[in-house]
């Protein structure tokens, strides 16, 4: 009891981050407000008026300073989700739900393209920037910074059941503040080129990437392409995207945080070869490369985490710090959920996300200890064991979310993942040397083409095996948290027991 004591009274920063996301977490299940987080505001300045005055004994003070950060924490959490969730739909849309309705505004992000149907986010001015989804016609098809006018059905989202699942699709969209849907809406374009002009500039570039892909590489490798370098998962099509899912490997395709660690490391080391530049010249522009590159693949959960994280090892660089990787995982998950609460509960990849990371961090070298028989060369003890932690620990979620297990996940990613830093490398350079010409990215397209499809049939012939995927239609949240609770449980003891050895060690 004391020892747990002392060791959070020197961890303020562990105690700090865990409260407050608890307190996010709380609150994202109960109707709290404003009264409560001051309620435990006060309660925490009543202990430290307390412990200043020192009428109790030091012990006694340090747990009444524990106690008083952990309230004071909790309150922070509350009341920031507090805040986030003050956002309401516009009365005057409201009064129009469930008629049709025309409404003008301006294209905030990245349109969605979909087999019968183009997916926009558009911000109305005239609705004091109400953002609305907007399901449209394929044609005319409008761009990020079009002010266009859409006259469809507006519609407020509900549950989507699926599969004997419910999705609370209403409170997903409402993480991104999207209260209202517009559908079977037909747009006519006013204006051209609002918005952010970085992000507009930058998903020029994107699109023209895509476009050298697409000339040079056949379907569906280059829109597998598209997936594996910018993020473009809807480009592949629903068929391929469900047979990705059912073997396991979707997560290439998604910009998780491995593609965006490959790119941040690649960024640092062509910079780096640049003898004009200093060290410190070098790691910021590589810090800035990452956040264009994040804001233009369109900033999803997985990709803003890494991208934290790769700028905190670039910041440790810069300042001779030494990195922590567990302690930049959570300053980068209080980083999010600070900005958005609601990503903390309503946002499967940023769970999944950090789930992963967790498993990298603490489970694979547990595994990479175990795996001694499997050959080093070629990384392959770090790619099974890697491989394996991750999808161990963010099974739970995935079967309570989802309800899809995939029985053949482990070999397929065994089989793929070795050459996807392979495939980015002649894909990007495909894509880059387009732009100048041809038959200079044609030898990397021809390489890439043939990598590309080695991943699609491996994909294709595991996904046709009649017990390729198991599907759940019921996994309880209560099972959910009691896996990983034992999960917690075993690296607690696993740890511990390391340790302990260890200082046998030195003590002998």
């Amino acid at each position: 009891m004391e020892k747990g004591i002392a060791l959070l009274g020197r961890n303020i920063f562990l105690l700090a981050s865990g409260t407050f996301l608890f307190g996010v977490f709380i609150s994202s299940f109960s109707n709290f407000s404003f009264s409560t987080a001051i309620f435990f505001v006060f309660l925490s300045a009543l202990l430290f008026l307390y412990r200043w005055l020192k009428v109790a004994e030091a012990e006694t003070q340090r747990i009444f300073k524990i106690i008083a950060l952990t309230l004071l924490f909790f309150a922070v959490g509350v009341a920031r989700y507090e805040v986030k969730d003050l956002s309401a739909p516009h009365p005057a849309l409201l009064e129009r739900v469930g008629e049709r309705a025309s409404v003008t505004g301006v294209v905030v992000e990245e349109p969605e393209h979909r087999e019968t149907y183009e997916l926009y986010i558009i911000r109305a001015s005239e609705f004091d920037g109400e953002k609305i989804l907007v399901r449209a016609e394929l044609y005319p098809q409008f761009d990020y910074g079009d002010e266009v006018k859409f006259s469809g059905r507006l519609d407020r989202p509900g549950a989507i059941e699926e599969g004997g699942r419910i999705f609370d699709y209403a409170a997903y969209l409402a993480k991104d503040d999207i209260y209202l849907i517009l559908s079977f809406a037909s747009g006519e374009l006013v204006a051209e080129g609002g918005g952010s002009p970085v992000k507009r500039a930058l998903l020029t570039v994107k699109f023209r990437f895509i476009g050298n892909f697409e000339r040079r590489i056949t379907e569906p490798a280059s829109s597998l392409l598209s997936g594996i370098i910018l993020g473009t998962e809807s480009s592949l099509g629903k068929d391929l995207e469900q047979t990705f899912r059912t073997t396991g490997i979707i997560h290439i395709v998604v910009l998780s945080g491995y593609n965006i660690t490959l790119v941040a490391s690649s960024i640092l080391w062509l910079l780096s070869r640049l003898c004009f530049l200093s060290r410190r010249v070098s790691l910021a522009a590589s810090a800035l490369g990452i956040v264009l590159f994040a804001i233009m693949v369109g900033g999803a959960p997985s990709v803003v985490r890494a991208s934290l994280m790769a700028i905190l090892v670039l910041l440790a660089r810069a300042t001779g710090r030494t990195y922590h990787v567990a302690r930049g995982l959570v300053i980068a998950a209080c980083a999010m959920v600070l900005w958005n609460p609601k990503v903390l509960v309503f946002d499967t990849g940023f769970e999944l996300s950090f789930l992963a990371t967790v498993a990298l961090i603490w489970i694979a070298p547990l595994l990479g200890e175990k795996f001694s028989r499997i050959t080093e060369k070629f990384a392959l003890r770090t790619i099974v064991s890697d491989t394996v932690a991750t999808q161990l620990f963010v099974l739970p979620l995935l079967l309570y979310k989802t309800g899809l297990f995939s029985v053949v996940s482990l070999p397929v990613n065994l089989l793929v993942l070795p050459i996807v830093p392979v495939i980015m490398f002649f894909g990007f350079f495909a894509g880059l040397l387009g732009f100048l010409a041809g038959f200079l990215a044609f030898p990397f397209a021809i390489i890439a083409q043939f990598l590309l499809t080695y991943v699609l049939k491996v994909v294709e012939w595991f996904s046709s095996l009649p017990f390729a995927a198991v599907s759940l239609t019921f996994f309880p949240a209560a099972l959910m948290w009691f896996i990983f609770a034992l999960y917690g449980f075993m690296l607690w003891r696993i740890y511990k027991n390391k340790r302990a050895r260890q200082a046998q060690v030195l003590l002998s």
